[in-house]
């Protein structure tokens, strides 16, 4: 039953970080495969390139993306 526990809260933490917005952009604009640069993700979420930087990073701690 622990292992149902934890498979759901990673579905829960992978849900809540694609559930903004600009985070779902960004993932999207990466869905290629292709890495592009933070300022690219800004321009296509239309944020700051210091605005990507810390959502690149709540979805590198939610394991959407590796960092």
């Amino acid at each position: 039953m622990g292992s149902s526990q934890s498979v759901q809260t990673g579905f829960s933490r992978i849900a809540e970080a694609l559930g903004d917005p600009v985070r779902e952009a960004m993932v999207s604009a990466l869905a290629d495969g292709k890495a592009l640069p933070a300022g690219e993700l800004a321009a296509v979420a239309g944020i700051s390139p210091q605005g990507a930087s810390a959502h690149l990073q709540k979805l590198v701690d939610a394991r959407v993306l590796s960092g």
